[in-house]
C-alpha cells in the first residue's frame, strides 16, 4: 500500500503544476521529480538549485 504522505505530496504537486499551466507556465518532469526529492528529504534545496543554476548558467 502506498504511503498516504506520498500520495498527498503527489496530489499537491499535480495541483501546483495545473495552476502553473493555467498561468501559461510549465514544470518539466525532471523539475517535478526534483521538487518531490526535496519534499521527501532525499536532497536539499541548495543541491537542487545548484543543479538548476549549473544547467541554465545562473
Amino acid at each position: 500500500m502506498k504511503d498516504p504522505r506520498e500520495t498527498q505530496l503527489s496530489d499537491s504537486l499535480r495541483n501546483m503544476v495545473t495552476s502553473f499551466q493555467m498561468e501559461g507556465m510549465t514544470v518539466s518532469e525532471a523539475m517535478q521529480e526534483m521538487l518531490l526529492s526535496v519534499l521527501r528529504g532525499e536532497r536539499t534545496l541548495d543541491e537542487c538549485l545548484a543543479q538548476v543554476n549549473a544547467k541554465y548558467g545562473g
